[in-house]
């Protein structure tokens, strides 16, 4: 794709889809940009100017074009304003604007911007006052100098994230314990077929509800917390799918505490009066080996009367610690995938799960190690205080 040719039309032919997705509204006043001296400062500011792309358009740029979608959107951008707002200034001077003299620093027109997004810190230096060499832009700074992208918003990110996912997390858990606490009142399956039954018919109605309620909140976020910045795609992007996935999956830490105080549907009892004289069902040892977990997670965290009071600090302390490490495995699976595969539900799947189950994993047993080890340490400190 040469200097001049805009993805908007070249799209259609070598992609089958057209590129021209964003909108730019008219402009608000005219720009004193004579190029016919580079000695004379004539700033460019293109406030109320900027391409507007919306959330929909990028992730259909990501979606269809991956790892190529960053360039592609900044060139359709550059090529949008060459041919219309630039269009005078290019026929005296060919290299004012093209996507090429952006990267490289030479374009004419760095000489002249001067942008509130500039002062903000959005756009990184003062392009005018800086050699060729310092000038050059990459295609995020484009992105954001010529249309309405920014950079992640941090807080905005988070927020908007836990007002969709707080709510879902907690519909889960809620109709999971309903619908199972319903299911359950006859007593514990005895066969395979009734435990998945029982079990998973709770907590597939209860993602069905989650899903609902994430759904719900998502689409009327925008009304309560106004609109939301679009990211530029590329890295920023792959940083908001990080902070988005590891807010969302943190919001899962309120299940240990929402799981039934006393929780006892007598799975284990039945278990432990059947092993002695006969063999145990295999529903029976599936149900007990899930009230057995349940107790142990909730546990974990509120305490338990049978351990002491540094037998539950170090429990707890140690499922927190792989709690909080599938939460970082999940996020760095996240960010991960969209860089390598950007837009792919696959790979971030598989990205997602595989950090999110392996890093758990590695933090406990550091964990496990270090604890043991300060244990000692101390064992041996007091035995030696004593003689």
């Amino acid at each position: 794709m040469t200097d001049m040719e805009s993805p908007t039309n070249a799209g259609v032919d070598k992609f089958g889809v057209a590129l021209e997705t964003g909108t730019k509204p008219p402009i608000v006043e005219t720009q004193s940009t004579d190029t016919s001296t580079t000695s004379s400062f004539s700033p460019i500011n293109l406030s109320g100017n900027r391409i507007e792309y919306t959330k929909k358009d990028v992730d259909q740029f990501v979606t269809k074009f991956g790892k190529q979608a960053p360039t592609l959107l900044a060139k359709d951008a550059v090529m949008s304003y060459a041919n219309t707002d630039f269009a005078e200034q290019i026929k005296k001077d060919p290299n004012f604007l093209t996507y090429e003299g952006l990267k490289n620093g030479t374009a004419t027109i760095l000489n002249f911007i001067n942008d509130p997004k500039l002062e903000a810190g959005q756009i990184s230096g003062n392009f005018s006052k800086r050699p060729n060499a310092q000038k050059a832009m990459n295609d995020t700074d484009i992105l954001k100098f010529f249309t309405t992208l920014n950079d992640v918003d941090i807080k905005d990110t988070i927020g908007r994230e836990l007002f969709r996912a707080l709510p879902s997390s907690a519909a889960f858990v809620q109709t999971t314990k309903m619908v199972g606490k319903k299911l359950l009142e006859g007593g514990p399956p005895t066969s395979y077929g009734g435990a998945i039954a029982r079990f998973g018919v709770p907590v597939i109605t209860g993602l069905g509800t989650s899903i609902f309620t994430y759904s719900m909140l998502d689409q009327i976020d925008e009304m309560i917390l106004g609109a939301e910045s679009v990211t530029t795609p590329g890295q920023q992007r792959a940083l908001k799918e990080a902070l988005r996935t590891g807010t969302g999956a943190s919001t899962g830490l309120i299940f240990p505490f929402m799981i039934t105080k006393n929780l006892d549907w007598g799975a284990q009892a039945i278990a432990k009066n059947l092993s002695g004289n006969s063999t145990v069902p295999a529903g029976v040892k599936l149900s007990a080996g899930v009230e057995s977990f349940l107790q142990n997670y909730s546990k974990a965290y509120t305490g338990s009367p049978l351990r002491t009071k540094g037998e539950n600090i170090r429990f707890g302390g140690l499922t927190a610690v792989g709690d909080a490490a599938a939460v970082g495995g999940a996020s760095v699976g996240a960010y991960g995938a969209e860089k390598v595969d950007p837009g792919s539900t696959g790979t971030r799947l598989l990205f997602e799960i595989g950090a999110g189950s392996a890093l758990p994993v590695l933090a406990v047993k550091a964990s496990t190690s270090i604890s043991n080890f300060v244990a000692d340490k101390f064992s041996n400190f007091k035995r030696s205080g004593r003689s």
